[in-house]
């Protein structure tokens, strides 16, 4: 869940600064991501037009990296996989071909068991069913652990 939170402004002796933070939800835990624009008293508008358009402009160069780091928070969180995941994981496997033993030798192959897949897993491996099952698998999936390693 990410949520934002509404922009603060602090006066400082040579200038106003904008503080704007996102909360993003993992697990139990929040981790807030903070920008500031700093301008003094007497900015006319098109010097608050140009920071905000420069903070928008770095928040769009760092947006993949920010959404690698909230996906490897959520990975380390290893938030396991849901019920109907899992149900849905066991639907697939007679139209792959596959049995439950199929399924856990594959898990245990990757070090895993059905109980211990997390969300990102059990969504990885539902894209590979999915593709054995319309027959454009070429490699099989790569399992991410909990602490991103892949196996």
């Amino acid at each position: 869940m990410t949520q934002s939170l509404p922009s603060t402004a602090i006066s400082h002796p040579n200038g106003v600064t904008t503080i704007y933070r996102v909360a993003v939800k993992v697990g139990e835990d929040f981790y807030t991501l903070e920008s500031a624009i700093t301008l003094p008293p007497d900015a006319t508008p098109e010097q608050i037009d140009q920071a905000v358009a420069t903070r928008d402009a770095i928040h769009a160069a760092q947006a993949p990296g920010v959404n690698a780091i909230v996906a490897a928070l959520k990975d380390a969180a290893g938030e396991p996989a849901s019920p109907e995941q899992r149900g849905f994981i066991y639907r697939l496997l007679p139209q792959v071909g596959w049995q439950e033993a199929d399924l856990v030798a594959y898990l245990d192959e990757h070090g895993q068991t059905p109980e211990t897949l997390t969300k990102r897993q059990a969504s990885k491996l539902i894209d590979y069913l999915k593709r054995i099952k319309d027959g454009s698998v070429d490699n099989p999936v790569q399992l991410v652990d909990t602490n991103g390693m892949q196996f």
